[in-house]
């Protein structure tokens, strides 16, 4: 017997839409709270969408790769006997082709899966003829979120933008990660099921939850700091921007600063007078908790980022 009862669930999906009535759910979501978004690929009606694209590619580079040892078959044959190779060769090819399919298509077997994004934390559920794999991040126990986003091309020509959300302890061990990839375009953004729209509704009830401490903390005095790679860190205090970064850390009150500045995926901070060769500039990915460092200097420091 399945111990995920099922359930309806009247809240948006990950991308702000109404979900369909007749969707249905799964998981326990005790731990995180109020469920604020979720997403399902199960629904009362239709069952749940057994063949995503991404499982007929499976099926289909099966294929391709099943016909290597067709062909080492034929290659066999034809050291034999070259006669015999014409012959059945083609068939060697075929059933291999034929083969890698079937592996590929049973490996990837499709899941039924939802996925909860509430006030707490968020949850991802998947089960398959029996078997449940349960990843669940309560914010109490993560530090740290490191989103990576990388626009491709191939040959000049855009391909699609690869992401990576990463929620990490306070000793850097991944505790949540949602990975994927989708297509911008103004004219037909990316479906609703893309993992893209779970990973940012994930962000943002992050931000929501971490903030606010965040602020309270430095407003109390303390300092908050924001790791950039190993032994490097940005920090914010009461009335300061401390940088880490190389040599002793050096403190800045804000009227010290004078460019701050986010651009093409690089964090720039310039002390005033201090040239551009006395700047300082970090990948804005390698900042752990980015976007909560970059609202706390506008919200706690008055400074504005360019």
């Amino acid at each position: 017997m399945d111990p995920l009862p099922e359930f309806p669930l009247s809240v948006p999906n990950h991308a702000g839409q109404p979900n369909d009535p007749d969707d249905i759910y799964f998981g326990d979501t005790s731990e995180i709270g109020k469920v604020a978004s979720a997403q399902t690929n199960l629904n009362r009606t239709r069952g749940f969408r057994k063949w995503p694209g991404a499982r007929i590619g499976m099926v289909i580079l099966g294929a391709f790769l099943g016909l290597v040892p067709g062909g080492i078959a034929w290659a066999i044959l034809e050291d034999q006997d070259r006669a015999l190779a014409n012959e059945y060769g083609w068939i060697a090819l075929a059933a291999g082709a034929l083969l890698g399919a079937v592996l590929f298509a049973w490996l990837g077997r499709p899941w039924q899966a939802c996925t909860f994004v509430a006030e707490r934390g968020f949850l991802r559920v998947k089960r398959r003829e029996g078997k449940l794999k349960i990843d669940r991040l309560r914010f109490d126990d993560a530090a740290e979120l490191r989103l990576r986003q990388t626009r491709n091309y191939y040959n000049g020509v855009y391909t699609g933008t690869s992401f990576d959300y990463r929620w990490r302890d306070a000793q850097g061990r991944v505790l949540f990660a949602i990975t994927g990839m989708f297509k911008e375009s103004a004219k037909k953004p990316p479906k609703p099921d893309n993992a893209i729209h779970f990973a940012q509704a994930a962000e943002a009830a992050w931000l929501h939850f971490r903030l606010p401490q965040v602020l309270e903390s430095v407003q109390a005095g303390q300092e908050v700091r924001f790791p950039v790679g190993k032994g490097r860190y940005l920090a914010v205090g009461r009335g300061y921007l401390e940088l880490g970064l190389k040599g002793e850390p050096r403190r800045l009150e804000p009227a010290d600063v004078e460019v701050l500045k986010l651009d093409q995926g690089w964090l720039t901070i310039k002390p005033k007078g201090a040239g551009w060769f006395g700047s300082s500039k970090v990948m804005f990915a390698d900042i752990g908790d980015g976007k909560i460092f970059l609202a706390l200097v506008e919200k706690h420091l008055g400074l504005t980022i360019a």
